[in-house]
């Protein structure tokens, strides 16, 4: 059974999803207040704007961290690191928390995939970032400057 360029991951799926979301427009959702805790030099928080950006969501106010330098930020965000998204006064941290939230509450467009194989695939991709190129990118920076 040979299944459809959009399951299989194809250029003409890819295509039709970009070409879906430049016609779909701004998406904001008016019942939430949202604030994205973030650093303009954290990949982590660079992840949840590209997935902010890319889905159109308007309606998320970009802050910086108070007191994110002097350790203060942990009143604010339980694990006192970015990003954190605060949703009506609820604090979610971590990235990847972050972005499945995001995906729940707006689905469209769709950014992991039409198929389970093609979700997989994302997640692959985003978790592999996480943890094999930048934890161990820092790792590898922090070594080169203590030599």
């Amino acid at each position: 059974m040979r299944c459809s360029a959009l399951q299989c991951g194809g250029v003409t799926g890819a295509d039709a999803m970009v070409r879906r979301r430049l016609s779909a427009g701004p998406v904001t959702r008016s019942h939430n207040r949202m604030k994205l805790y973030s650093g303009d030099l954290s990949p982590y928080s660079a992840k949840v704007r590209v997935q902010i950006y890319a889905k159109g969501i308007t309606d998320i106010e970009f802050v910086p961290p108070p007191d994110f330098m002097t350790g203060g930020f942990a009143q604010t965000s339980p694990l006192g690191r970015i990003p954190a998204l605060d949703v009506d006064g609820d604090v979610i941290p971590e990235s990847e928390v972050i972005a499945q939230y995001l995906e729940e509450c707006y689905p469209q467009p769709d950014l992991l995939g039409a198929t389970p194989r093609l979700r997989a695939q994302v997640r692959t991709v985003s978790r592999s970032a996480d943890v094999y190129l930048l934890v161990h990118g820092a790792a590898a920076g922090a070594a080169r400057n203590a030599q």
